[in-house]
């Protein structure tokens, strides 16, 4: 994750992580004595982040016989509570997953061949993950399930996630370690990786009824994203799992055409994918944006925004990605490829809302989208992607990828799926789930050919 305001910590895969995913497994006080200074930290910090404690309560050494103790006797106690409340359920996650993993290691024994042969693709899932709060009471088991779908995908982008180092190390850190053990084969060890964006908030002002959306000039802009907004900072994050792989990201602050722009709330992240391996793509690679556009009570600053990129998309993929959004564009440039492009998230709004302008004139689209080059949004207007029952969250593509698509779709060549997955919400009064967003799927895979 590339920010100047917060140095995020990753994910380790040695020792400790190990000893971690088996709840300590065989390790009594006399072997964890014999750890090494880092890896006993680094252990506490994350048994103390399954027990749902604070990692840096205090500043703890292991530099002497006397700190070690202290250590390892916390940690005695802390594998104890893991079999304690909501902690034991979330460990339970990685704790049968690591026992699978353990059974296809075993030297005796062959892994089993699958029945099925997945040809390649890219199965995406966009959620809006509601502050990801993986302790909160009543959840564990929805959150085992959870992750055990989301493993089975290809890319998850969430959204609405804290940016807070010590937040970022219980939920997003534990999201992508549980994605690897779920995930984990015998000649893959860590299949997942993640990138995140530079931690935003609000950073747009309300508009007043003069104001018009858009026409912020560019020094007010600058203004704007050196200030430090209004709330608490969030990150968008994109797992990947190989083989598709991560080439290059971005955080999308402002969205600029020509001389005018408008600052984006909780600033959007982009990912270029690599996604040549998969016969269907049209190109080698995919942009993908995911976004969380402000909320029905801010609407205009909403519409405002949503328009401002829409329009100035294929300006910044041209000069800041450096890929066109068509094949006569990258003909033109001569020095640039065509890209599919994807953008999705939660919209807090159905994206393909139309307008008249006048009562007895033609509907125009509220956003712009085939202007901007998208077509339609794939989550049809009637379909609820929120407890709330609204249409809030998509998936839009570029016009000529989705072209393609639905012409392979149709001949046979590949399938081409989208959907929504919708959370079974808590029937206890009080009791809150997961999000109040359903995740969103879409899926392109090579179907096997005839000769």
């Amino acid at each position: 994750m590339a920010s100047a305001q917060v140095a995020m910590p990753t994910a380790s895969g040695g020792r400790a992580a190990r000893l971690f995913d088996t709840n300590l497994k065989y390790f009594g006080p006399a072997r964890l004595e014999k750890l090494k200074e880092s890896e006993l930290l680094e252990l506490r910090l994350m048994m103390r982040a399954a027990c749902g404690l604070p990692p840096d309560e205090e500043v703890v050494t292991a530099d002497s016989a006397g700190d070690k103790k202290k250590v390892v006797d916390e940690l005695m106690d802390l594998k104890a509570k893991r079999g304690e409340g909501a902690a034991a359920a979330l460990a339970a996650v990685q704790q049968v997953a690591s026992q699978k993993q353990e059974a296809s290691d075993d030297d005796e024994e062959e892994p089993p061949i699958p029945i099925f042969d997945l040809p390649p693709g890219i199965s995406i899932i966009a959620f809006n993950i509601r502050k990801l709060r993986n302790m909160t009471s009543g959840t564990p088991a929805m959150w085992q399930q959870l992750m055990a779908e989301m493993a089975t995908h290809d890319v998850v982008m969430l959204t609405e996630v804290p940016a807070s180092e010590k937040l970022y190390q219980d939920r997003v850190v534990w999201f992508e370690r549980t994605l690897n053990i779920l995930s984990r084969t015998p000649t893959d060890d860590a299949p997942w990786t993640h990138v995140a964006s530079e931690p935003s908030n609000v950073v747009s002002s309300a508009l007043s009824d003069d104001d018009k959306p858009g026409d912020t000039d560019t020094g007010v802009c600058k203004a704007k994203i050196n200030d430090q907004g209004r709330g608490n900072k969030e990150i968008h994050v994109c797992f990947v799992k190989k083989p598709v792989e991560i080439k290059k990201s971005w955080t999308w602050k402002v969205a600029q055409k020509e001389e005018k722009c408008q600052v984006l709330d909780w600033a959007p992240l982009t990912v270029a994918l690599d996604v040549g391996f998969i016969r269907s793509m049209p190109a080698h690679t995919m942009i993908l944006t995911m976004v969380h556009m402000p909320p029905y009570g801010r609407r205009r600053q909403r519409d405002a925004q949503l328009k401002a990129m829409l329009s100035s998309y294929a300006e910044r993929s041209r000069d800041i990605y450096g890929f066109t959004m068509t094949e006569q564009g990258a003909k033109d440039s001569r020095t640039k490829e065509r890209a599919v492009h994807v953008i999705a998230g939660d919209f807090n709004t159905y994206p393909g809302d139309t307008e008249r302008e006048h009562p007895d004139g033609p509907e125009v689209q509220v956003y712009g989208l085939k202007s901007a080059g998208f077509a339609q949004p794939l989550i049809g207007l009637k379909s609820a992607t929120s407890a709330g029952r609204n249409c809030y969250d998509n998936f839009l593509v570029d016009i000529e990828s989705w072209d393609h698509f639905e012409k392979l779709d149709k001949d046979g060549s590949a399938d081409v799926k989208h959907a929504v997955l919708p959370l079974s919400m808590p029937r206890t009064q009080g009791l809150k789930g997961i999000s109040d967003h359903f995740p969103i799927r879409f899926e392109i895979r090579d179907r096997v050919l005839v000769s």
